[in-house]
């Protein structure tokens, strides 16, 4: 029998993330691709190699964590 991993809860997709924060989604990307949010902490991107557009999930927590810092 084949085990598959189970997504974790806190990868959620950027909306879930911008309706929690009071943001919206695109302020999201603009924090991605200014650099505050990092990759591999607090973002990642699942798309293949070959995908036309990217597909991202966002890790919720250390989103919230990184806001409360300031």
């Amino acid at each position: 029998m084949a085990r598959t991993k189970k997504p974790s809860p806190d990868w959620v997709k950027g909306g879930i993330v911008a309706d929690a924060l009071g943001c919206s989604a695109k302020h999201l990307t603009k924090l991605r691709e200014s650099g505050r949010l990092i990759k591999g902490v607090h973002w990642r991107d699942l798309s293949p190699a070959d995908a036309h557009r990217p597909t991202y999930r966002y890790h919720l927590t250390a989103i919230q964590e990184l806001f409360k810092k300031g």
